[in-house]
């Protein structure tokens, strides 16, 4: 899952809430941005993307996601982010967004969802991908039973 955000004014707790959710069903999350350095979030945390906007074009991804956030108004604008979208939506791709990151799929002309709460695109993209979350099964009780 390619998730692609803002350089700047990013929300990345909903991002890391994605990742947290996806990694123990085994599916790799990446972030990318249009520049090098730091992703710079809400509350000035700070993301590494894993790659750039540009090196992730020439990958075929599963999904992609947009970041919300300010900042998703910046990559709205920005024509190389929304054909790299429209691409993987032409392909079949999942393509969705976080919060704000409806703005860019808008104006690269998908129709992808647009989640409010991470756990739901999480949620979403498992079912999608036919993934469930790993069961934890009970122990057998050591006490010994009443009878």
């Amino acid at each position: 899952v390619l998730v692609v955000s803002a350089p700047t004014e990013a929300e990345l707790a909903p991002v890391k809430a994605v990742w947290r959710r996806l990694r123990p069903l085994g599916v790799a999350v990446s972030a990318a941005c249009e520049c090098h350095g730091e992703i710079r979030g809400e509350h000035d945390r700070a993301l590494l993307p894993n790659l750039l906007l540009l090196e992730a074009a020439a990958c075929a991804w599963d999904a992609v996601v947009v970041a919300g956030g300010p900042g998703a108004a910046l990559v709205a604008e920005d024509a190389f982010a929304r054909e790299l979208i429209a691409r993987a939506a032409a392909q079949g791709r999942a393509v969705a967004a976080l919060g704000s990151g409806r703005l860019v799929l808008e104006r690269a002309g998908v129709a992808g969802p647009a989640f409010a709460r991470p756990e739901a695109l999480a949620a979403w993209l498992g079912e999608r991908f036919g993934l469930c979350a790993p069961r934890r099964e009970r122990l057998p009780s050591l006490e010994p039973r009443a009878t």
